[in-house]
């Protein structure tokens, strides 16, 4: 009987984890309404990112790819220029609707020897700047042996900072103001919570203490999560960076009066202490000197 107490708890715990790895899931195109447009276009659709892939670099020869290597609904949303910070937005339900009023294209990543593709699927848009109903095979970016997949990154990142269990739901968003680079945003119920750079270029951009590195290594364990409200609080306005945007995020004065904060507070608990310590001295000197009457 106990056996089988402890066994119900196993799987119990297991269901608990699964759950919180499913939530952990950036959105998948094999899950969202464009899915069916994008099967709509499928045969032209893989015939481009064909011609884009193959051969695209000395290391990926003309036949790396076929069509039997492509599955489009492994594609991950990227939302772009999201104006979060323009709108200082941190409500779960208005980040949301900026979200679904977004510019966004799918990243598909493909996978040769090692070395890692990430081909952008994006809706055609007309002279009018009305979306059609085509889909079509945009930029294609290619990176070094051992680079991770988005998702690897995210999951990465998650398990670096302890978030494993946060119930958090992620948004993969690039061109955000001052930064550019892509991040990833982590939601609860009720607002955002943290912001985490999802690339080293990304990395690069947050400054918090003054003897943090200038790059990050996704070997030394995933980048930093930083709190949401704080970067909000330090990014209110658009700073001209010599036209690249991305002028990046110092949070080292916050940091630094937080730090003051708390020596105040530590500073007022002394005294504070030493108040009641004087008190209750007094107070026993004053009965033993009652007593000596």
């Amino acid at each position: 009987m106990r056996k089988n107490i402890f066994l119900i708890i196993a799987v119990f715990v297991g269901l608990l984890c699964c759950a919180d790895v499913q939530a952990a899931e950036l959105e998948l195109l094999r899950d969202s309404p464009d899915y069916k447009g994008v099967l709509n276009c499928e045969d032209a659709l893989l015939e481009n990112i064909l011609l884009s892939v193959n051969g695209s670099s000395p290391e990926i020869p003309m036949d790396a790819f076929s069509e039997e290597d492509i599955h489009l609904g492994d594609a991950v949303v990227e939302y772009l220029d999201t104006p979060l910070f323009e709108k200082q937005c941190i409500n779960r339900q208005e980040a949301d609707e900026l979200f679904e009023q977004s510019t966004y294209w799918w990243i598909l990543p493909l996978r040769y020897d090692g070395y890692l593709l990430e081909v952008c699927i994006e809706q055609e848009v007309n002279e009018e700047g009305v979306k059609s109903e085509e889909w079509t095979c945009g930029a294609v970016y290619g990176w070094d042996q051992g680079r991770q997949t988005t998702q690897e990154t995210l999951n990465q990142c998650i398990a670096a900072n302890g978030l494993e269990n946060a119930g958090y739901t992620y948004k993969f968003v690039g061109g955000l103001m001052n930064i550019q680079e892509p991040v990833f945003i982590a939601m609860d119920d009720e607002q955002i919570q943290k912001i985490i750079p999802a690339k080293a270029s990304s990395a690069e951009l947050f400054q918090a203490d003054e003897n943090q590195i200038s790059a990050y290594s996704m070997n030394a364990g995933g980048y930093p999560a930083y709190e949401y409200a704080d970067v909000m609080k330090v990014n209110k306005e658009p700073v001209n960076n010599m036209g690249s945007g991305a002028a990046g995020i110092d949070l080292r004065p916050l940091n630094e009066e937080k730090g003051r904060i708390w020596i105040y507070i530590g500073a007022a608990g002394v005294v504070i202490a030493m108040i009641i310590c004087c008190g209750v001295f007094m107070k026993k000197k004053k009965n033993n000197d009652g007593m000596h009457l």
